[in-house]
């Protein structure tokens, strides 16, 4: 009986790191195409579904707060001033990462800062 060598399959675009790039409308970077490094289609995705339930605390969504920094030059962990969670709420704004025109999650993440302070 012979053996055949196992091959990996290939991984779907969606699954592939480093496909991720965003598009910067508005203010000083408009027009800009950024890539976000080490995150797939399909990571953009679940951030944006953490995003959208308020998970913002989420370790992937911190992961893609760091990316996004890193893209842009700004290292978020040892920037002089600490990173909040009020920082996360508004680069997901920004970002477009949750719908302006209805509540979300991320809505009530900031109203739970609001009311009880900031990290």
């Amino acid at each position: 009986m012979s053996r055949g060598k196992g091959r990996k399959g290939r991984q779907q675009p969606a699954q592939q790191r480093g496909n991720v790039y965003l598009r910067i409308e508005g203010g000083a970077g408009d027009g800009m195409r950024l890539k976000v490094p080490g995150f797939s289609a399909a990571q953009y995705r679940r951030v944006r579904e953490l995003a959208q339930a308020g998970a913002i605390r989420d370790p992937l969504v911190g992961r893609f707060v760091r990316a996004v920094g890193m893209s842009i030059g700004h290292d978020v962990d040892t920037a002089p001033a600490p990173w909040t969670d009020v920082d996360t709420v508004e680069l997901l704004r920004w970002l477009d990462m949750v719908p302006a025109e209805e509540w979300t999650g991320v809505d009530d993440a900031e109203v739970a800062l609001l009311l009880g302070g900031a990290s």
